[in-house]
């Protein structure tokens, strides 16, 4: 009687799930096809950069050291992040590795906090060892050595080990009874959640994740570009007495550093600014809050793009990179008399360098955007 009465109803109700199913739709079969290639870009690419960083032009610099840790660290990420995501879309979220047990409740949660905390962290140190590069090249070989730069960062990442620990306390999987549900679910505890604490956090996590990062990384860049376009005549007379060409050297691992910075800057801006306004975004029809899922699914992509380019970045930016990459690939390390008869191999020299030493089921909000 009241659709016979009130056919606008009826017309504005299936209107909206159409609109519903139609963005669900695309943002279910986006990720079901983008996810997969993200991720297995990013796998196989962090692993052929971790094998060529351990090749004789990187070992024993804390160049090499720092760039195979965020090798690892973005490996970390799309496991514990774009993975589960993918599963979870392809299996309708019928299965999801944190609802299984407590241990992988608390475990991926902690994971997936210190993953996406530690891979920025170390860019950071990456970029304060090219500006002391840079900036004060007399004195990098002591600053940055192997050593140094390995206890800082071990220091850092003890830091966030710590901060981030707090997960076993505040999360736990809660039982179907308690939330009349079908199946048992990694949550908050009711007693953490809300604005007293869980806000507080999420807050706390976007500083150490996003906001410091970003600053810093920013700051950084247009210091080392500024220096570098400057050519201190003071710079170049000190570092070539130490005969190395420091312009070409410099610009090369530089240019790395340059590359994955600005990749870091506009796949997390966007992604930040984006979580922290949602709150203040409409989503109050089906509609609405269907759009913001794509937009999320999107930007949840180009986050996880960080994490999955540095290897392209490396091989476009610095020749030094492909020159190990080619020397790795095509055996040319080889031993002493351990060539071919016949074939007289001549194996190059190192190029010297400065500094070189010879969605719906999460836990908190902010973890469910990642």
């Amino acid at each position: 009687m009241s659709s016979v009465e009130n056919p606008t109803l009826t017309t504005e109700a299936t209107e909206e799930d159409t609109m519903l199913q139609y963005y669900s739709n695309i943002a279910h079969h986006f990720a079901i096809v983008v996810f997969p290639l993200v991720f297995f870009v990013g796998v196989i690419g962090n692993v052929l950069s971790f094998i060529v960083l351990q090749s004789r032009y990187y070992r024993g610099t804390g160049t090499g050291f720092l760039l195979s840790a965020l090798a690892v660290l973005d490996t970390l990420n799309l496991l514990t992040g774009l993975l589960r995501r993918w599963i979870g879309y392809i299996t309708d979220w019928q299965y999801d590795v944190r609802h299984l047990n407590q241990i992988a409740c608390q475990i991926h949660v902690y994971l997936t906090y210190l993953g996406h905390s530690a891979s920025p962290w170390t860019l950071i140190l990456f970029t304060v060892e090219r500006m002391l590069a840079v900036y004060v090249p007399f004195r990098f070989r002591q600053l940055c050595s192997l050593k140094r730069v390995c206890v800082v960062w071990c220091v850092v990442m003890v830091c966030l080990c710590v901060f981030y620990s707090q997960v076993f306390v505040i999360v736990s999987l809660a039982s179907s009874e308690d939330l009349e549900s079908d199946t048992d679910r990694c949550e908050i505890l009711p007693r953490y959640s809300g604005e007293r604490y869980e806000d507080t956090l999420d807050w706390i996590d976007s500083v150490i994740a996003f906001f410091i990062p970003w600053i810093t990384m920013a700051v950084g860049n247009c210091l080392i570009v500024y220096r570098l376009r400057r050519g201190s005549s003071k710079r170049l007379s000190v570092v070539a007495n130490c005969k190395v060409r420091p312009r070409k050297q410099q610009r090369a691992v530089t240019a790395m550093l340059l590359s994955v910075n600005v990749l870091f800057l506009l796949s997390t801006g966007p992604v930040f600014l984006y979580f922290s306004i949602d709150a203040f975004l409409p989503s109050n029809t089906p509609t609405q809050r269907a759009r913001l899922l794509l937009v999320t699914v999107t930007l949840l992509t180009l986050y996880y793009l960080n994490s999955s380019l540095n290897f392209l970045l490396y091989c476009l930016s610095a020749r030094r990179f492909r020159e190990a990459m080619a020397s790795v690939l095509c055996r040319l390390e080889m031993a002493p008399g351990a060539t071919k008869p016949g074939v007289a191999v001549i194996s190059r020299p190192p190029v010297p360098s400065i500094g070189t030493q010879q969605e719906p089921e999460n836990t908190a909000r902010y973890v469910t955007r990642l």
